[in-house]
């Protein structure tokens, strides 16, 4: 890995910190595309933007930690966990591809994840059906194993739910918290010291990725969210299309 590629790869870490902060998601819809057309492979990708999100997660469970539901927690966490073997079985799969299909793949995930999040109207209720908490956690820890893209299902299940704000950013933040070292530990296991270069970079990236949602909450503050959110689908999109459209450029 040259000298370019890591500060290039800092510069993306600290870009998608400071989007999330500011509109509350998307740092690994930002990162993990651009980190992979940065020219690391899948499961370096995966392993560095999951170390780097795992900080964002750990200050905002420990600032909201009065709000966890360890019980619900608990439930929800079993069945992310059945799945996310199964992700990380298809992104060692995945990662025998070429860099340009493994683009094209990252990009259709993603046209797929803001089709949904902008088509799929949730109206909150007061009990959901247990089968949409299977399905929401359950693909969430397959995407999760496969992409680090855990979120966006949950995101969806707790729209549907009446619950204040604060648990509801503080559920998100305990499954990633709980399932990313087991994630961590899955990736070792299959790839071994491959990773651990990745690992340690994205631990160097720390600070980084922490001055970027310091930022980021104070950009949040004085942008209005809907401007900075049209703003960041518009940036996901065209790298998505140009990701998608990448093995016709071989």
């Amino acid at each position: 890995m040259s000298i370019e590629q890591i500060v290039l790869i800092g510069l993306v870490l600290f870009t998608g910190s400071l989007i999330q902060s500011a509109i509350g998601f998307a740092f690994t819809l930002i990162a993990l595309p651009l980190v992979v057309w940065l020219g690391l492979g899948l499961s370096n990708a995966v392993a560095i933007v999951a170390v780097s999100n795992f900080v964002q997660v750990v200050v905002g469970a420990y600032q909201l930690r009065k709000a966890i539901d360890w019980k619900l927690t608990a439930k929800a966490s079993v069945i992310r966990y059945l799945f996310l073997p199964l992700g990380i079985f298809t992104l060692v799969l995945i990662d025998t591809w070429s860099q340009s299909q493994i683009k094209a793949v990252l990009g259709g995930l993603i046209i797929f994840i803001l089709t949904v999040q902008s088509v799929w109207k949730v109206e909150p209720k007061e009990k959901l059906h247990p089968f949409w908490g299977f399905l929401s956690f359950g693909s969430s820890g397959f995407l999760q194993g496969l992409a680090s893209l855990g979120g966006p299902p949950i995101i969806l299940w707790v729209m549907a739910q009446k619950w204040p704000n604060q648990s509801s950013r503080v559920f998100l933040f305990t499954l990633l918290l709980v399932s990313t070292p087991v994630q961590i530990g899955l990736l070792y296991f299959n790839y071994g010291n491959e990773l651990v270069q990745t690992l340690l970079l994205g631990v160097m990236f720390s600070p980084l990725v922490a001055l970027g949602s310091t930022f980021g909450v104070r950009i949040g503050n004085h942008i209005p969210k809907d401007k900075l959110r049209n703003i960041s689908f518009l940036v996901l999109l065209i790298v998505a299309i140009a990701s998608v459209l990448a093995p016709l450029f071989d």
